[in-house]
């Protein structure tokens, strides 16, 4: 007997506080475009945009911090294309630095958002 099928998935916090969110029929706000704000900031589509966790971190974050100040209870990490096929375009070969790296940084920006804001 596969245990598996008895036994729910673990859940996360992230999940846990997803499903409260789901459950107080309230609307749920993700924020919005990355890689759009980043180029409205200067950073050229000439460049992978997810680079910009190793490169310019600070201001990764200052975009899921703005995010969360205009009201975003879901932020996704800057790795929309953060894979070998898309990066291999700007010679970038440290995939999982750069997924590592947006992950962080996200969680970042929740906790230091202080509203229970889910990456």
């Amino acid at each position: 007997r596969n245990t598996s099928d008895s036994m729910p998935p673990p859940e996360t916090p992230g999940g846990l506080a997803f499903r409260e969110i789901l459950a107080s029929k309230k609307p749920v706000v993700f924020d919005g475009a990355m890689g759009t704000t980043l180029y409205e900031q200067g950073v050229l589509h000439t460049r992978a945009f997810e680079e910009c966790n190793l490169t310019a971190p600070a201001k990764v974050k200052a975009v899921h911090a703005a995010f969360i100040a205009n009201g975003a209870n879901v932020i996704e990490t800057n790795t929309f294309s953060a894979n070998r096929l898309l990066l291999h375009r700007y010679g970038l070969s440290n995939i999982a630095e750069i997924a590592r790296e947006g992950v962080k940084l996200a969680q970042e920006a929740a906790a230091e958002g202080g509203k229970g804001t889910i990456v």
